[in-house]
């Protein structure tokens, strides 16, 4: 798992999600008009969208169903969390995540699905993904270390996560909305594409690799304030899509969150082409 800085809007207003939790309704295949991506800085792409892509509105749920802390409405101490303090006790947090989280991030409740991948494994892999976002992001902004460390993964570092460890008295003073992705599209890897990303050291890919592609646009990044004053700036990005291979797996207490097992960005090599003019 890993985190990637980056959001505004790229498609106007986001679709309304008037679907329950967990479930999806289907759009029309023509997304709405989008607003202008702001232009990438060198090194940065956005990938377009499949000309043949099904879109879906969906409402993500905060927790997986059936997890205690479900029915914990809003952020609350954790000493009061009674329904879910047991799931939390090992991280030591000072308040509990409420199953609100979700609609306070500003991250469209929509998602595209490329050529092959069906509605519910587009619904499940985004709202894994944007799980994922939602928890970094509330541990971030509330400087819980022991969160982040958790959803850190120890093979490929996150900076932020590495800074708050190794010194102690940081602090995070600003994750700006930026920090969140803002448009999502799921598609099956060609074997190109999958086998340039396992030339980058991820040699666990299989043949069939489902990927979330997500879009960021230009961030200025996390500000962590250092002891004496100092700022420092984490995560910034260009406007860029990030190609995150992986598949759903459960960490608790987060519930089902999106595993990544590899990475790469559009822009980043030719071998990627497909996948980001909006193929496969």
């Amino acid at each position: 798992l890993t985190a990637c800085g980056g959001g505004s809007r790229t498609s106007g207003t986001p679709i309304a999600a008037t679907a329950p939790p967990g479930q999806a309704q289907a759009l029309p295949s023509t997304p709405p008009p989008a607003s202008p991506l702001p232009v990438p800085a060198p090194g940065g792409a956005v990938a377009r969208t499949g000309s043949g892509d099904q879109n879906y509105a969906f409402a993500p749920a905060t927790y997986s169903p059936g997890e205690a802390c479900a029915q914990v409405a809003v952020e609350t101490a954790a000493a009061s969390a009674a329904a879910c303090k047991a799931e939390w006790t090992t991280l030591a947090p000072s308040t509990v995540p409420g199953a609100d989280l979700m609609n306070l991030m500003a991250m469209p409740h929509s998602v595209s699905a490329g050529q092959g991948v069906s509605q519910d494994e587009a619904v499940a892999a985004a709202t894994a993904f944007y799980r994922f976002q939602a928890f970094y992001t509330w541990a971030a902004r509330n400087n819980m270390i022991s969160a982040l460390q958790e959803l850190d993964p120890a093979d490929h570092p996150d900076a932020l996560v590495t800074l708050l460890s190794t010194t102690p008295g940081a602090r995070v003073t600003d994750v700006p909305a930026c920090n969140l992705p803002v448009q999502l599209r799921v598609v099956h890897l060609d074997p190109i594409a999958t086998e340039y990303i396992r030339t980058q050291g991820w040699n666990t890919l299989t043949t069939k690799v489902t990927a979330v592609l997500a879009t960021y646009p230009q961030c200025s990044g996390i500000t962590v304030t250092l002891p004496g004053g100092q700022t420092s700036v984490v995560n910034a990005t260009s406007a860029v899509t990030a190609i995150n291979p992986g598949a759903v797996a459960k960490l608790a207490p987060f519930g089902d969150l999106w595993d990544i097992q590899g990475e790469a960005a559009c822009g980043a090599a030719d071998q990627l082409g497909a996948v980001c003019d909006g193929g496969t």
